[in-house]
């Protein structure tokens, strides 16, 4: 493979989030939509995105209801919501670091994948979405089923 070819097929990873939007527009902290910390790698023959995103929940057919992965083009699409589960009837906040309603995230990559055998699954709080590398792009748009997993040690 010519270093032309190599350099067309290197990963560039575009994560599009924009945490103070909202914000500046007025809204409160409770109604942004919020940004889950995000890593992007390449692994042997994978993309993958890992996403820290406690609190998902699943339903009884083993996927996690309240998460959605989808891909358009190049771009892939996470979204969901966290419900809070605060279970007093009155309280009263001193921090509040921890988001709670819509979340969602923009992850373009710029390479070759295959998006009919992309995988995601969410264990221990984290949402993993692996991305099979390609020789040539695959076009379309897909969803993507979150697989729920039991921690081994549960």
């Amino acid at each position: 493979m010519s270093a032309e070819r190599q350099a067309k097929r290197s990963l560039k990873v575009i994560v599009v989030s924009k945490p103070f939007e909202d914000l500046a527009r007025g809204s409160s902290l409770m109604a942004t939509t919020w940004h889950p910390p995000t890593d992007v790698f390449e692994c042997g023959k994978s993309y993958v995105i890992r996403m820290a995103i406690s609190g998902l929940r699943h339903g009884p057919d083993g996927n996690i209801q309240n998460a959605q992965v989808t891909v358009e083009g190049n771009t892939l699409t996470i979204s969901g919501f966290r419900h809070e589960h605060c279970t007093h009837e009155k309280y009263q906040f001193f921090q509040m670091e921890i988001h709670y309603g819509y979340f969602e995230s923009h992850v373009r990559i710029d390479a070759p994948f295959d998006r009919a055998h992309i995988r995601a699954q969410y264990r221990d709080g984290f949402l993993e979405i692996i991305i099979p590398k390609a020789q040539e792009d695959t076009l379309g748009t897909h969803t993507i089923t979150v697989e729920y997993q039991v921690a081994a040690d549960a």
